[in-house]
């Protein structure tokens, strides 16, 4: 998104000098702070002074190992953390998948649940024969890889694991998933990925043979299995992949991704503890990361208009 001259630029990511995608973010030091802070600007720095007065020194990197594991535990830990992730992960541009439950696995739903991937040719053709009726810009009946991707933005257990290009989109999974739990952010090279996979650097299109033969065992049980996952760009075929900056994991496995003995080098993850999920929840909504927007349908804009008008007001 494009931002206003400030001393906040949350804009998602810019080119680097050597045409890498670097992640510009955070407020500079208050003592840079002038008069023309913006409005979300002000939210954020009025944020930080309050931590100060717990203890927390404003406008810090409170970038720490925790058990292991990075922790990000404000919006600007969220923005400064990413460009951490991006380093360790050699530079490249990065896709952002966020859990409400950090111990959750980086498996598709579909393998989650036996019964699921008993379950998979069926639900494929009870959504292809329905879907028509409900949604006025179905795939064409043969564009297979098409009607994966639209099934799995609808909620229904496929092999495809969703990511982003944005990390506040990621983050926005993470903290408002309705569980009780220490949230998690992933970051992932998709050239990596494809590197130790496929050995092929390139980001698959929806039609490369690799995925057509990685694709065929949710259609057909007699399909020969495959044992590869590998990221693939898909085709935009609803709004909803518009707006969330959609990309997507083939698994041909039900192994999780980060069981890969070679995980180091395509992955980083970092946690969002409980206590700051709605800290960074409100955060995210002051820059437009919310439900309404990401979801742009009219059951979804109801709901927000009644939580906004009817009491749950944020921030």
């Amino acid at each position: 998104m494009e931002q206003p001259e400030s001393k906040l630029d949350l804009s998602n990511s810019a080119p680097s000098k050597d045409g890498n995608t670097a992640i510009r973010g955070g407020l500079n030091n208050s003592n840079d702070l002038g008069t023309d802070v913006t409005p979300i600007g002000s939210w954020l720095l009025s944020t930080n002074r309050a931590r100060q007065t717990q203890g927390r020194s404003p406008l810090s990197i409170r970038i720490r190992e925790e058990q292991g594991e990075h922790v990000a535990s404000d919006f600007n830990d969220l923005l400064r953390i990413t460009q951490v992730a991006i380093n360790k992960l050699g530079g490249e541009r990065a896709w952002f998948r966020g859990h409400a439950d950090a111990n959750w696995k980086l498996c598709p739903d579909v393998f989650r649940k036996p019964e699921s991937g008993r379950q998979e040719q069926n639900m494929y053709a009870d959504f292809l024969l329905q879907a028509p009726t409900r949604h006025s810009a179905c795939p064409r009946p043969e564009d297979r890889m098409a009607w994966l991707a639209l099934m799995r933005h609808y909620g229904v257990p496929t092999r495809l694991l969703d990511w982003t290009e944005s990390v506040l989109i990621a983050a926005y999974f993470a903290v408002c998933g309705n569980t009780d739990a220490d949230s998690a952010v992933w970051a992932l090279n998709p050239f990596g990925l494809n590197s130790v996979s496929i050995g092929n650097r390139l980001i698959l299109g929806p039609y490369r043979p690799e995925v057509l033969n990685a694709m065929f065992p949710a259609f057909d049980r007699e399909a020969a299995p495959s044992s590869h996952i590998f990221a693939v760009y898909p085709q935009q075929v609803d709004h909803r992949m518009m707006l969330q900056h959609s990309r997507f994991t083939l698994h041909g496995t039900d192994a999780p991704l980060e069981d890969s003995p070679s995980h180091g080098t395509f992955l980083f993850k970092f946690i969002i503890p409980r206590r700051y999920r709605e800290e960074i929840r409100k955060a995210l909504f002051v820059v437009g990361i919310r439900e309404s927007l990401l979801f742009p349908d009219l059951s979804t804009l109801a709901q927000s208009i009644r939580r906004e008008r009817c009491g749950d007001v944020l921030p």
